[in-house]
């Protein structure tokens, strides 16, 4: 069974759906909701983990009302760990990547926080779902001003065009490159 999961093929699915699992799993915890004393809705929290770990954005509860800070998290998490795939032969590439992400993120939920009264949780759910381009929202976007709203654009952009690649477009000037950037082999289906 062990050496049939070491295929690409075969470990991915399984993970993937292992990761969906544990996320519904932990939505389903009282922590996860806001009303922790109602009963966990087991559909509402396996579309929810589906939803943000394909980074979907489609939801069958209202998630700034339904979700507590923690499920907020794991939410996240889900994004974050589901929304990206990174080859293994450009782990390099992978960690600027990371660390160019967190950065914009950083810098948006520093601005988004300067610029409105909001606290820290729906501001950073805003930034982060933002830059994943997931469509998920705790309902604050619609309020902000439009500074905020100008942070929120630039947000989708970057994370939909990617950080490597609107660095770069900033970086470049005419002259020849001596260098050539990585390309990546997602695997589909």
């Amino acid at each position: 069974m062990l050496k049939a999961l070491q295929h690409p093929g075969r470990l991915i699915p399984v993970l993937f759906a292992l990761l969906l699992a544990v996320g519904t799993a932990l939505l389903c915890l009282p922590i996860a909701r806001a009303n922790p004393d109602e009963p966990p809705n087991v559909l509402a929290a396996a579309f929810t983990s589906v939803s943000a770990g394909c980074v979907t954005g489609l939801a069958v509860v209202d998630t700034e009302h339904y979700w507590s800070t923690f499920g907020h998290v794991v939410i996240l998490a889900l994004i974050v760990i589901g929304g990206r795939s990174v080859p293994y032969p450009v782990q390099r590439e992978a960690v600027t990547v990371a660390l160019l992400s967190a950065g914009v993120v950083a810098v948006g939920t520093l601005g988004l926080l300067l610029a409105t009264d909001y606290r820290l949780a729906p501001v950073f759910f805003e930034v982060a779902s933002a830059f994943g381009t997931t469509g998920l929202s705790t309902g604050i976007t619609p309020t902000l001003p439009g500074v905020a709203q100008l942070i929120l654009i630039a947000l989708m952009y970057i994370g939909r065009v990617g950080t490597v690649s609107t660095a770069s477009a900033f970086a470049l000037n005419t002259s020849h490159r001596r260098y050539r950037l990585p390309e990546e082999r997602p695997l589909i289906g």
